[in-house]
């Protein structure tokens, strides 16, 4: 599977939703944050953008920010 904006956006979005319901399910905080923190990582290692947008290197830079953003977000939502 090639990771480009859709496949990126359903893995990220599907990564939250079932670490949202583990945490519902064993009542435990941790996989809340494991789940954000794996998805800014995602985005920080691999930004990616839509394909009209490829060559803006600017919007890349912003999209790892955004991504290291969430994973702090990740961190400290959680206590």
């Amino acid at each position: 599977m090639k990771l480009n904006y859709k496949n990126q956006m359903i893995l990220a979005i599907s990564l939250v939703v079932v670490c949202y319901v583990l945490a519902v399910v064993f009542r435990n905080l941790l996989f809340r944050t494991i789940g954000l923190c794996l998805c800014g990582l995602l985005y920080a290692i691999h930004p990616v953008v839509q394909e009209s947008e490829a060559s803006n290197k600017d919007l890349k830079k912003l999209v790892r920010l955004v991504g290291i953003a969430l994973i702090f977000i990740g961190l400290f939502t959680s206590v």
